[in-house]
């Protein structure tokens, strides 16, 4: 077996570990109120400070999540390894000028990737926002009852709340991201620079040229084997 597919089976196994320690940790947030179920899912930050105050009941799914990230080192080992001593001849270089043919053919994937990405940034910003109306209409039904809450309990209400405000500041990140995308004119060869098609090439061909290698070497695999 070759190092490469070894350490990408490794890479496989951490996988799994990561998702089952997340699928636990998120079980447990469930346990909680549904604001630390969204805040975990999707908010980086909201991970350790759910582990930070509730870490006898999350930390079975941390240290599976922690053993699954171990498991990436050796492919991510591998693959700077592989960038800092490729052969610097592998790369393609665009040395030309575009013809007419080529930006075209250029123009039209990188507008569909353009819209794509469009699209898929408003579906997160309209799942954020709706999570985002949901858990403050919870929050603020639970408000109500804190003059007679313990100061646990007022505790845990404050630490939501602070994970509820660096959420919000994610869904206004997200915005101002999803606007400059629709900013940007896209409707003809001239909304992009003749540096972005070079970069967009060179970027393309180097994908195409690895992909190859990978089914190169996938074939020789399967002729060893």
């Amino acid at each position: 077996m070759k190092l490469e597919t070894l350490c990408w089976a490794i890479a496989i196994i951490g996988m799994i570990l990561t998702g089952i320690g997340r699928r636990i940790i998120i079980n447990e947030a469930a346990s909680i109120s549904t604001g630390w179920i969204w805040a975990v899912r999707l908010l980086p930050l909201a991970d350790v400070m759910f582990l930070a105050r509730f870490w006898e009941s999350a930390k079975v799914g941390a240290f599976l999540s922690m053993a699954g990230l171990i498991c990436f080192l050796p492919l991510g080992g591998k693959t700077l390894w592989d960038k800092k001593h490729r052969n610097p001849n592998a790369a393609p270089e665009l040395n030309r000028k575009l013809n007419g043919d080529e930006k075209n053919e250029l123009y039209v994937e990188m507008k569909g990737l353009h819209e794509a990405e469009i699209a898929h940034r408003k579906q997160k910003l309209e799942q954020l926002n709706s999570h985002m109306s949901a858990w403050y209409a919870n929050m603020t039904q639970r408000r109500e009852s804190l003059g007679t809450a313990t100061p646990e309990q007022v505790q845990a209400f404050n630490a939501e709340a602070a994970a509820y405000q660096s959420l919000h500041q994610v869904t206004k990140d997200e915005a101002a991201a999803l606007q400059k995308l629709l900013d940007r004119n896209m409707n003809s060869w001239s909304a992009i620079s003749d540096a972005e098609y070079a970069e967009y090439f060179v970027h393309r061909s180097e994908h195409l040229r690895s992909f190859g290698h990978r089914m190169q070497r996938a074939g020789a695999d399967s002729l060893d084997e």
